[in-house]
C-alpha cells in the first residue's frame, strides 16, 4: 500500500488563483465526494463536488436555488454518503449572516438537486446553515447554526420528503451548540455537543439529542460518572452509530481527577 497525492479538480470557470476551501468528504461503496469552495474568474466564489469513480476524479460547479444570490458567492460546508449511494451536502450563499441555505441531494455522487433548507417553526424567519451531515440507508440528517450570528444555535434538520426543520431546545432551554452527528443503517440517529449556558448556573454541560431520519428528536443533559465536580464542564465532541442501531459519544468533564475522558452509550 503506498499513498499518492494529486491536485483538485476545479470547474472550468476556476479562476487561476481558485482560493481553494476543503469542507467535507464522504466516501460510499464505490466512489468518494469531495465539497468546497472556489473563487471563479469573475471573483466570486462558487462551490464545488468533486467525486471519484474508483479510478478518476471529476468536477462540477455545485447548484444552487433560485434564489441563491449569484453576486455574493456560494460556500459548501459538509457532505455525506451513505453505502447505498445517496448523498446530501450544505451550503449557502453567505457564511454566518441572512443569506440562502440550502441542501443539496445526489444519488450515485453524480447529478445533484438543490433545495431550500427548511425553516423551524419559530424563531427568526430564516432556514438554516448545515455545518454537519450524517447518511445512513434510511436517510440523512443534518445541524446546523440557526438564528443571529452571535447566539450560536444550533438545529437538526432531518433530510427526507417533506421534513421540517428541528429547533432542538437544551433541557433548560439555553444555547445549543451541536459539535457531531451520526446515524445508523435503521434511521436512529444521534447528535452531541455542548450547553455553553443554562439556567442553574452550570458552566457547561454535554448535550446528548437522539432521533432518527424521520423526525422524533429529543434532547437531554448528558450523564455524568459520580466523581463529576460541580463545575464539571462537561462537553460531548463526536459521535458514531454500529449496525445494530447504538450509538456512542466521547468528551470530557472534571472529576475528581481533574479533566477526565468520558464514553456515552445510547441503545434505542
Amino acid at each position: 500500500n503506498k499513498a499518492t497525492d494529486e491536485h483538485v479538480l476545479l470547474p472550468p470557470n476556476a479562476s487561476n488563483s481558485p482560493r481553494i476551501f476543503l469542507m467535507g468528504l464522504s466516501c460510499a461503496d464505490t466512489y468518494c465526494v469531495i465539497v468546497g469552495s472556489y473563487l471563479n474568474t469573475a471573483g466570486i466564489f462558487e462551490g464545488f463536488v468533486d467525486t471519484f469513480s474508483g479510478t478518476s476524479w471529476s468536477s462540477q460547479q455545485s447548484p444552487a436555488p433560485a434564489d441563491a444570490s449569484q453576486t455574493v458567492g456560494i460556500n459548501l460546508f459538509t457532505v455525506a454518503c451513505d453505502s447505498a449511494g445517496s448523498c446530501a451536502a450544505g451550503g449557502a450563499d453567505e457564511v454566518g449572516t441572512v443569506g440562502s441555505q440550502f441542501i443539496l441531494t445526489s444519488s450515485g455522487g453524480s447529478h445533484w438537486a438543490a433545495y431550500d433548507a427548511p425553516t423551524p417553526g419559530s424563531g427568526p424567519n430564516r432556514s438554516p446553515t448545515p455545518l454537519l451531515s450524517a447518511c445512513a440507508a434510511a436517510g440523512c440528517a443534518m445541524a446546523g447554526q440557526y438564528g443571529a450570528a452571535a447566539q450560536y444555535t444550533d438545529l437538526l434538520a432531518p433530510i427526507d420528503a417533506g421534513a421540517q426543520a428541528i429547533r432542538p431546545r437544551s433541557p433548560d432551554s439555553g444555547t445549543v451548540q451541536v459539535a457531531s452527528i451520526a446515524c445508523a443503517n435503521s434511521g436512529v440517529c444521534a447528535a452531541v455537543g455542548t450547553l455553553p449556558t443554562n439556567n442553574r448556573n452550570i458552566p457547561q454541560e454535554g448535550l446528548l439529542i437522539t432521533g432518527t431520519t424521520n423526525g422524533g428528536w429529543r434532547s437531554a443533559t448528558a450523564p455524568l460518572p459520580s466523581d463529576a465536580a460541580s463545575n464539571q464542564d462537561a462537553t460531548l465532541v463526536s459521535a458514531a452509530c454500529d449496525a445494530a442501531g447504538n450509538c456512542y459519544a466521547v468528551g470530557s468533564y472534571i472529576g475528581a481527577a481533574g479533566t477526565e475522558a468520558i464514553m456515552e452509550s445510547y441503545q434505542p
